[in-house]
């Protein structure tokens, strides 16, 4: 098996943020409930937590998983690559935006 490199994993995570979430509702301040096709998962932005399986268990990279970086978009925390400002870097996959190192045009 593979071992996948922190940025990878980060970009795969923050990739299917964007293409398997379906909804996100505000609970309450840096509360959030996550909806994927198959569940629905309750995420702390402030704490960094959500109760998926895949943050429980897998250990993620920085504690991350799917539903808490899309919570995180959603609070305006993490900034999203666009294709004006796709952020790729040499460090980095040629084809998918980088979220390591995208700093949503502040530096």
């Amino acid at each position: 098996m593979a071992v996948r490199s922190p940025v990878a994993a980060r970009e795969q995570r923050a990739t299917a943020a964007l293409e398997d979430v379906l909804e996100i509702r505000d609970l309450a301040p840096g509360m959030y409930e996550v909806q994927t096709i198959r569940d629905v998962y309750q995420v702390d932005v402030q704490l960094g937590v959500c109760t998926c399986p895949d943050f429980e268990y897998n250990d993620p990279p920085k504690g991350e998983c799917k539903h808490l970086v899309a919570a995180n978009i959603e609070a305006g925390e993490t900034p999203v690559p666009t294709a004006d400002d796709p952020a790729l870097c040499e460090d980095c996959s040629d084809d998918l935006p980088c979220f390591e190192h995208f700093d949503g045009g502040v530096n």
